[in-house]
C-alpha cells in the first residue's frame, strides 16, 4: 500500500481553490473527493445536475491547462456525458456550470448602490426586495 505525501495533493488541493473551496462544495453537493497524480475527482448527487451527471475529473495536463470529464455513474456502468479539453483556471467554474447546470457561487441579481449623506456614514441600498416588502 502506497502512502501519499503532502506534495500528493498539491494539485487536487488548487484544482479545489480554483473551483471555489468550501463554497464550491457546499454549492454543488461535491463529496468523496479522490486526490489522483495531476487530478482532483469528486462525486455529485445523484439527478441533482442536468443530464444526470454524478462524477467529475478535472485533469491537468503537461501544457498547464484542464482537461474536464464529467459522466453519468449507475451500478457498474459509466456513461460519458461531455469533456471539455484545454482549459484555463479561470475557465473552470463557467465550464462546471454550464455542463452540470450548478452554480459554483450565489448570485441573486442584488445590485447595490452606496449613497453618502455626510461623512460620519452611509447607508446601502440594494434593489433587492423580500416578498412582500413595499418601498
Amino acid at each position: 500500500m502506497t502512502c501519499f505525501q503532502t506534495s500528493d495533493m498539491t494539485v487536487a488541493k488548487t484544482i479545489l481553490a480554483q473551483l471555489g473551496g468550501q463554497r464550491f462544495l457546499t454549492m454543488t453537493g461535491a463529496k468523496f473527493l479522490l486526490a489522483h497524480a495531476s487530478a482532483l475527482s469528486f462525486h455529485l448527487p445523484s439527478s441533482f445536475a442536468k443530464d444526470g451527471i454524478n462524477r467529475v475529473r478535472i485533469d491537468l495536463t503537461a501544457q498547464d491547462l484542464y482537461d474536464v470529464t464529467f459522466s453519468r455513474a449507475r451500478g457498474l456502468k459509466i456513461f460519458y456525458q461531455a469533456k471539455v479539453d484545454g482549459l484555463y483556471c479561470d475557465q473552470l467554474r463557467e465550464a462546471f456550470t454550464e455542463a452540470t447546470g450548478l452554480e459554483v457561487a450565489l448570485h441573486d441579481g442584488r445590485t447595490e448602490r452606496v449613497s453618502f449623506s455626510d461623512t460620519s456614514h452611509f447607508t446601502v441600498e440594494t434593489g433587492y426586495r423580500e416578498p412582500g416588502e413595499v418601498k
